[in-house]
Order: structure tokens, then sequence, then C-alpha cells
């Protein structure tokens, strides 16, 4: 590994190019790689890939408990880091029963159906509008 120097014209780039995960230029593993969650059998090996990717802290959460440490209301920082937790844990496990058990049974029904598309579209744009309209009056512009 060569270390980087300013204005020698390299950059740190993150390429996970060889089969182990590491990256050439700094030699860390950013992520499992693909051979290595395929080559998880057990319910343990698979649990520590879980784990391996779910350990990293989330920013926001992060940013919260210092916010919240520097104001004295840590004990609301923590309170306010696990309801995200939480929030985020809900949505993936909802989304992942809805496209394990949804996709191939109640959609597909549906699937031929112009009007479903048509309903689809609509709905996805009146989410769209719904995020504008309250994104807009929380900054006063509306």
């Amino acid at each position: 590994m060569r270390p980087v120097v300013a204005g020698d014209g390299s950059a740190h780039h993150h390429h996970q190019d060889n089969v182990h995960g590491h990256c050439k230029s700094c030699g860390h593993a950013h992520a499992p790689s693909p051979q290595v969650i395929a080559a998880a059998s057990s319910a343990r090996e698979l649990a520590s890939v879980i784990l391996a990717i779910a350990i990293r802290p989330c920013s926001g959460a992060i940013l919260l408990l210092v916010l919240t440490w520097k104001m004295g209301i840590l004990e609301a920082g923590i309170a306010g880091a696990f309801a995200m937790a939480s929030g985020t844990a809900s949505l993936t496990l909802l989304v992942a029963f809805m496209g394990r058990f949804l996709r191939g049974g109640v959609l597909s029904v549906f699937a031929e159906s112009r009007i479903a598309h048509v309903i689809g579209a609509t709905l996805e744009i009146a989410a769209g509008v719904t995020v504008v309209l309250l994104s807009g009056g929380a900054l006063g512009l509306v």
C-alpha cells in the first residue's frame, strides 16, 4: 500500500474488484462481498454477515446524540435514537414482507390491468405532492 500524497495525481477510490471484498487502494473491506454472503451456509454465519452490515452506526443518530449531549438532554437523544432505529427496522421489515409475500400474490392479479397502473401512478404523484406541501409548510413557504 502506498500513501496518497497531495498533488501526486492519485486519489483514494473505493472499488472492490477482488474476490475477497477488500479495497485495492486502502486494503479494508467496506462491506461483505457477494462471495462472502453466498458462502454463508449456517444460521450463525448468516447472522454474522447481517451483524457486520447492521453494526455501522447511523450518522443521523450520532448527530442527534452529540447535539442532545451538548444540550444536556442526553436521555432524550437516546430515546430519539431508539425511535429512529425502530422506525427504520419497521419500514425495512414492512418492505421485505411486501416484497416477499404480496408481489407474487395480490399484486400479480393487477399486473396486466391498465387501471391499476393509472391508480399506482396517481398515488405516487399524490404522495410526491404531499411531501412537497408538507416540506413547504415546514419551511414556511406554503
